[in-house]
C-alpha cells in the first residue's frame, strides 16, 4: 500500500525500459498529448496518488480515451535527464507540456497530513511557472488552471449526527480568470467521501494544507538531486519573492476561512499584515468566502470577527451556505460579536437576495430586538437581547427534559403507569442489554415518570454489560 513512485521507478520503469527510452515511449502507439501536468513528491503512495487523479479526472471531465496526464516518472527518459537543465525555462519538459495547445493547466498531489510538496523546489517552481509564466505566455488562448488534491485522514471531521469521516481524498478545482495578477476568491471543492447527511457531513479541504503553503519559501525548497535544486534557484535568481507570492495568492483564500473557523489569530496577523497581497484584496477575498459570517458561527470567537471588521470586512457578507453573520451569531448566542456586528454597520433588515427572505434567527424574537438597534448605543438592546438569549436556552433545555421518554418493546409501547424507573441516585439508565458486540437486545422502550431526571448509562454488570432494572406493579423484569 505504500509503494511509491521512487519504487515505481527503480523497479518497474528503468528495468522495462533498458536505457533507452521513457516508460510512454515503450507502451504508447501513438503521441499522447498532455491534457493536465501532475505536480507531485515521488513520495507519495502510488495508490494515493491513483485515487486523487481518479477524482480529478471525474470532476473535470477527463476522458479515459484520449486525454492526458502528463508524469514526469513516465514522461521523461530516466536513464537521460540531462536534458532538464536548459537555460530556456520554456524547453523544460513540463513547461513544454504545460504550453502545448492541449493543456488545460496543472494539478497538485499532496500527501496525507504533510503536504512535503511545499517543501519540494520542484513543485513551488512549478506552481510559479504554472500560474504566472505559462499563463502569460498561454495568454490569448485558454488560461492554465491551477487545481489541488490532497488526502484526507480518517476521522478530520466529524457530521451532524457524530459520524467522522472515513480517509478519502478532496480536491479544490480552480475557479479563477486565469489572470495571475488576480487572486482567486473561491475554488469550488470535490470529494469522494460519501455520506449520509450531504452538506454537513462530505470531508472538506483541511485547513492545515494552507497554512503549510502560504509558508513556503523557494528558497529552502528541497530536491532529491542537489544539482536540481542549485539549477532551479539559478534560474529565478531575483525572482525569489514573486514565486513565494505565487504560492501565497494561490492559497490565502483557504488560508483566511481556516483563521477564521479556527480562531487562528496569529495566521490572520500574518496574512493581513505581509503586505504581499494588497489589503483591498484580502477584503474582497475575505468576504466572497464569507469569513465574518465563518467565524460568527462560533461562540468564542468574537475577537476574529472583530478583527476582520475592523480591517474592513463586509459584516453583510453571508457565508458560502446563505447564512448571514447575524444569523450565525445568533444561533452561536454570542451577544459580543452580534454586538461588534451591529456596531460595524450589519443590517437586521437585511434581506436574502435569493429568496426575498428576512434574517431567520433560531431565537426569532431577537429579530425585533436587533430592529430596535439605534445609532450605535448597543446598550439600549444589550440587556433585552442577553436575557432573550439565555432565556430561550434554558426554555428549550426544560422543554427537552421533560419529552417523554418511549422506547418499543418489540411493537408494543408499555403503558406508563405500570412501568417505573429503578436506578441509583448517581447512574444514568439507557436502553437494555447490550450483547458482546454492544448491540442492544432488548430496544425496550419505557415512559419514564421521571421526566426531570437525566436518562442514560445503566448499571453494567462484571463483563461491562449494561442492565436495566424495570419494576412492574405485577411482576418484576430485567431487561
Amino acid at each position: 500500500e505504500n509503494i511509491s513512485m521512487y519504487e515505481i521507478c527503480d523497479l518497474f520503469v528503468k528495468p522495462l525500459t533498458k536505457d533507452c527510452c521513457s516508460f510512454v515511449e515503450l507502451v504508447a502507439t501513438g503521441p499522447q498529448k498532455p491534457r493536465w501536468f501532475v505536480s507531485h513528491y515521488w513520495g507519495t503512495p502510488f495508490l494515493d496518488t491513483l485515487r486523487m487523479l481518479k477524482l480529478h479526472a471525474k470532476e473535470r471531465g477527463t476522458s479515459e480515451n484520449d486525454e492526458y496526464y502528463w508524469i514526469c516518472t513516465f514522461a521523461n527518459n530516466q536513464h537521460n535527464l540531462e536534458g532538464l537543465e536548459v537555460e530556456d525555462i520554456f524547453q523544460i519538459p513540463f513547461a513544454r507540456a504545460l504550453t502545448s495547445a492541449e493543456c488545460k493547466g496543472t494539478v497538485l498531489l499532496l500527501d496525507e497530513h504533510k503536504a512535503t510538496p511545499f517543501s519540494r523546489i520542484w513543485c513551488v517552481f512549478e506552481l510559479y511557472v504554472t500560474t504566472v509564466l505559462c499563463r502569460e505566455r498561454k495568454s490569448g488562448r485558454s488560461k492554465l488552471l491551477y487545481d489541488v488534491a490532497t488526502v484526507v485522514p480518517e476521522g478530520e471531521y466529524q457530521d451532524v449526527c457524530f459520524n467522522y469521516n472515513e480517509r478519502c481524498v478532496t480536491v479544490l478545482l480552480d475557479d479563477d480568470d486565469g489572470d495571475s495578477n488576480v487572486v482567486a476568491t473561491h475554488d469550488k471543492e470535490a470529494t469522494d467521501h460519501h455520506s449520509d447527511t450531504p452538506y454537513y457531513g462530505r470531508a472538506s479541504f483541511p485547513p492545515a494544507v494552507s497554512k503549510i503553503a502560504i509558508e513556503a519559501d523557494v528558497r529552502k525548497g528541497q530536491a532529491s538531486q542537489e544539482s536540481d535544486r542549485l539549477w532551479i534557484l539559478g534560474l529565478i535568481h531575483g525572482k525569489e519573492d514573486e514565486v513565494n507570492s505565487a504560492v501565497l495568492k494561490k492559497f490565502v483564500g483557504s488560508a483566511l476561512y481556516a483563521a477564521a473557523t479556527g480562531s487562528d489569530d496569529e495566521l490572520l496577523r500574518q496574512i493581513t499584515e505581509d503586505g504581499t497581497i494588497e489589503k483591498e484584496t484580502i477584503i474582497k477575498i475575505a468576504n466572497a468566502r464569507g469569513c465574518v459570517a465563518a467565524a460568527a458561527e462560533y461562540q468564542f470567537h468574537n475577537g476574529i470577527v472583530e478583527y476582520l471588521l475592523d480591517y474592513g470586512c463586509d459584516p453583510n457578507a453571508c457565508a458560502p451556505s446563505g447564512v448571514h453573520p447575524l444569523e450565525h451569531a445568533s444561533s452561536a448566542r454570542s451577544v459580543l460579536t452580534i454586538k461588534h456586528l451591529l456596531e460595524h454597520g450589519s443590517d437586521p433588515l437585511f434581506v436574502h437576495p435569493d429568496d426575498g427572505s428576512e434574517l431567520q434567527l433560531d431565537v426569532p424574537e431577537a429579530l425585533d430586538v436587533l430592529k430596535q438597534y439605534n445609532n450605535g448605543d448597543f446598550e439600549t438592546i444589550h440587556e433585552d437581547l442577553r436575557n432573550l438569549l439565555e432565556s430561550w436556552d434554558y426554555w428549550n433545555a426544560k422543554e427537552d427534559d421533560e419529552q417523554e421518554h418511549i422506547v418499543k418493546l418489540g411493537d408494543n409501547v408499555v403503558e406508563e403507569e405500570n412501568y417505573v424507573y429503578e436506578y441509583d441516585d448517581d447512574e444514568d439508565i439507557d436502553g437494555g442489554d447490550s450483547d458482546e458486540e454492544g448491540e442492544d437486545e432488548t430496544n425496550n422502550p419505557i415512559e419514564s415518570k421521571h421526566k426531570d431526571e437525566d436518562i442514560g448509562g445503566g448499571d453494567r454488570d462484571e463483563e461491562g454489560k449494561m442492565k436495566q432494572t424495570i419494576r412492574n406493579t405485577n411482576t418484576e423484569n430485567i431487561y
